[in-house]
């Protein structure tokens, strides 16, 4: 009995991505072995712990710098749209701002080898 010609194209299939996923990526070249420093750094648990201490260090820092400039003007307010105040301007920042920021610093600080960090953005 023939195979089918659809199992042999996803046979195919499947050892392209094998292949170049060996390869890096690149066709005909060779990927250099990662050092035993960006192995640990580029696991998923050490990066995803990096990028949440990070992000908490720099909301602390944002909401910090906002009490201490606009402390006596965010007094006169009532605690709720106090609280808006300061979470909608964190919010912002860490979005805009700060994510992009870790984002980049990370996926350098790692590497752009290291695709199982899950730094790449969508």
């Amino acid at each position: 009995m023939m195979p089918s010609p659809l199992g042999e194209e996803a046979a195919r299939q499947q050892v392209r991505e094998v292949t170049g996923a060996a390869q890096g990526g690149r066709r005909g070249g060779r990927k250099q072995a990662p050092s035993s420093a960006s192995r640990f750094w580029g696991s998923p648990l050490i990066s995803r712990v990096a990028i949440t201490l990070s992000a908490w260090l720099a909301a602390f820092l944002i909401v910090f710098v906002l009490v201490a400039l606009f402390g006596e003007q965010l007094d006169s307010l009532p605690l709720a749209v106090r609280l808006l105040v300061i979470s909608g301007v964190m919010v912002i920042a860490m979005v805009n701002l700060v994510e992009p920021l870790l984002r980049r610093l990370a996926n350098r600080f790692v590497g752009a080898g290291s695709q199982g960090a899950g730094l790449t953005q969508p």
